[in-house]
């Protein structure tokens, strides 16, 4: 079980509308949260920190007792993993991987507890994700989950990664096969072309 950790919260200032504000930051069941304290014209940061402080109280209230977070595979990628991996992934990058992630691992992982996940229950899933798709994009869901279940392990989510030991299945489908163009279909194209610029 995930145990509830101490929390600073952070602070800092933003402009907003030409003035600047005092700004603070924290968790609260994994959600990132935030406030606007005041104006850094009206309140030394030494009271924004203290007000800081009030905030947090009854956030750390309990610190180091256990939580009392049921964490599915579908909650623990929808509120910490995939707004973590939004901040770093492009645009493009993100649009593929979340689709990806909720169609194919929460589709079929979602409602399960994160701690009772198991290696081989990863592996059966793998081999019947290989039974319609190809071998890459098993190799990528494979990469996914181990992704997943690594950020679990700093997060205190779990304390193993069942995805370290899985394998891509060799029965995979054969993916869309590369066409190379013929010197001849090469030489049309560039020719067709040519005719549009003039």
């Amino acid at each position: 079980m995930r145990r509830k950790r101490f929390q600073r919260g952070s602070l800092s200032s933003r402009k907003r509308k030409g003035r600047n504000y005092w700004y603070a930051q924290w968790r609260e069941e994994g959600r990132p949260k935030s406030k606007e304290l005041g104006l850094c014209s009206k309140m030394t940061r030494v009271d924004a920190e203290a007000k800081l402080a009030e905030i947090m109280a009854p956030v750390n209230a309990g610190a180091g007792n256990a939580e009392n977070v049921t964490w599915t595979f579908g909650k623990f990628c929808r509120v910490v993993y995939l707004p973590v991996c939004h901040r770093k992934w492009k645009t493009s990058t993100g649009m593929t991987e979340a689709n990806r992630i909720e169609f194919h691992l929460i589709g079929g992982l979602g409602s399960r507890r994160m701690e009772e996940i198991t290696r081989e229950e990863l592996q059966s899933f793998l081999d019947s994700k290989a039974r319609s798709n190809s071998r890459s994009m098993v190799d990528h869901l494979r990469f996914r989950l181990r992704s997943i279940f690594a950020f679990a392990i700093s997060e205190g989510v779990v304390d193993r990664n069942p995805a370290t030991e899985l394998f891509t299945p060799r029965s995979c489908q054969e993916g869309r096969a590369r066409e190379v163009l013929t010197r001849d279909q090469a030489i049309a194209m560039v020719g067709v072309l040519e005719q549009r610029r003039r």
